[in-house]
């Protein structure tokens, strides 16, 4: 198999339904994703606090892979990021309130993204990070199941804000003499600092490749622009 890396992972300046959510540092809670358009800061309810220190099963489904498939053909995977994990990754310090969230898939994109007010600097009341991929191929109806682009976003917020983010996309054209990966690229907008963060990412497919000529009898560039916000849900905003 070949593949074919055509961006670093980088840093940039920069959805409502009720996800569980635990919250870990030296202690744990459940808190729900607001249902307004515009972010405000959720309060943790310290009354569930007991009972989600004690489901081990609600934190191990919420750091599991979890596959989405869209009508379009996209294929999405995604991740909470442990508290262990946050750490190591030199995130957020030892006793930080860590939240580890659902992600969630949702249908309709919502109000345009906010940005964070000049008044709320204060330091963020929590961390909370998501780790996904997705994959869109040369034909949805999956006649190219070896030819697709691939990409890895991985995202932190303080449950409001987004804080930090990183973007690496990838091509594979399953080693096959009559495909060729052609390319893929990321713009990116809003981000850190704002209520959500978008990706659009262009994949350039050939599918007829001919190996007489070497070159491309046909090409299909493919465009998915995702949309992630501060509670760990993401939308399509764009698929072409």
């Amino acid at each position: 198999m070949r593949t074919h890396l055509s961006m670093g992972w980088r840093q940039i300046d920069r959805i409502a339904s009720i996800g569980i959510v635990a919250l870990v540092g030296l202690g744990v809670a459940l808190i729900g994703a607001p249902a307004t358009a515009a972010p405000v800061r959720v309060e943790v309810d310290a009354a569930l606090a007991a009972s989600a220190a004690k489901s081990p099963e609600a934190m191990a489904a919420a750091l599991a892979w979890t596959t989405t498939v869209l009508p379009d053909g996209t294929t999405i995977v995604a991740r909470a990021v442990s508290p262990e994990e946050i750490v190591a990754r030199g995130i957020a310090k030892p006793g930080t309130n860590i939240l580890v969230i659902p992600p969630k898939f949702v249908d309709n994109p919502g109000a345009a993204p906010v940005k964070r007010p000049a008044s709320d600097r204060v330091s963020p009341a929590a961390v909370v990070c998501w780790d996904m991929y997705y994959w869109f191929g040369a034909n949805p109806d999956g006649t190219y199941l070896d030819l697709y682009t691939r990409q890895n976003v991985f995202y932190c917020a303080d449950n409001t804000w987004i804080s930090s983010t990183s973007t690496q996309c990838s091509q594979f054209d399953g080693g096959y003499p009559t495909y060729e990966a052609m390319g893929c690229s990321d713009t990116q907008s809003y981000g850190v600092g704002w209520s959500e963060w978008h990706v659009r990412t262009t994949g350039v497919h050939c599918p007829y490749w001919n190996i007489v000529w070497g070159s491309c009898l046909s090409t299909d560039t493919m465009v998915r622009k995702l949309s992630w916000n501060g509670y760990g849900q993401y939308t399509v905003i764009e698929s072409i």
